[in-house]
């Protein structure tokens, strides 16, 4: 999806896995090339549309090894035309 994909008035919102969970977090795919931070998706977007969030958000994910922590990118944004 493209953000000129949003109807005037449509939500744009993208959660995936954050490039910083490589380093930082646990699971999702190992190939930094398809991952991306907040930052790098408001690069992209942001000139087309009302950024009202652009994040990291933890959570914990349960394992057989115990609890561990996954890091997620969140955008919502907003098409005004």
């Amino acid at each position: 999806m493209e953000s000129k994909d949003v109807a005037p008035g449509g939500i744009f919102l993208l959660i995936a896995h954050d490039a910083s969970y490589l380093a930082e977090g646990f699971g999702g795919p190992q190939d930094a090339s398809v991952l991306y931070t907040a930052e790098q998706v408001v690069a992209a977007v942001g000139h087309e549309l009302f950024i009202e969030k652009a994040h990291t958000v933890e959570r914990i994910v349960g394992t057989n090894d115990g609890a561990r922590l996954a890091i997620d990118c969140l955008v919502r944004g907003r098409r005004l035309s």
